[in-house]
């Protein structure tokens, strides 16, 4: 999609997923490396993303904390299950 439909959250959710991605310690070298302009990770509006170029496309995915991550993954295989 060239122009994806973006979804606000409110105020205290994103203040939220800020401090748990900054409580998380498997993120630690992720934020280390986004502090160093490295790996393709990068902050914007405090939240960590890993950026990537797909098929000439900028793509950011959210660094998902850990607290959060088995909530995650079943929705990610449905949007895979459902691509297909």
């Amino acid at each position: 999609m060239d122009n994806p439909t973006v979804y606000p959250c409110s105020g205290s959710d994103r203040v939220a997923l800020i401090n748990e991605q900054k409580a998380d310690a498997t993120l630690d070298p992720c934020w280390r490396l986004a502090d160093q302009h490295k790996g393709g990770m990068v902050v914007e509006d405090g939240i960590l993303y890993h950026q990537d170029e797909v098929c000439g496309h900028v793509v950011k995915q959210l660094c998902v904390p850990h607290g959060r991550r088995y909530d995650t993954m079943p929705l990610a295989a449905m949007v895979l299950y459902c691509m297909v």
